[in-house]
């Protein structure tokens, strides 16, 4: 994965948004030396590897849970102690 400076990417966007695009590969821009964004293709984006199927994935695993964890909670006659 290629790492190019924000300035850089600035000047070049066009010929690096073709570069991605038609070879599959991704692209970190940095500013101020830190990583700041990344570049990816579609099918990259899209595809049975890509970022959406893994975050498709991850929610079919994640639940949300049944019961609030507040749900023990009682207000005591002062209003600011809470037991459990």
């Amino acid at each position: 994965m290629e790492t190019i400076a924000l300035a850089e990417a600035r000047e070049n966007f066009s010929k690096i948004v073709d570069r991605v695009a038609d070879n599959d590969e991704a692209i970190i821009i940095t500013r101020y030396g830190k990583e700041a964004a990344a570049l990816v293709s579609l099918k990259r984006f899209r595809g049975e590897d890509g970022f959406i199927a893994s975050l498709d994935s991850w929610r079919q695993k994640e639940t949300l849970p049944t019961k609030s964890p507040f749900e023990g909670v009682r207000q005591k006659d002062d209003a600011r102690v809470f037991e459990w």
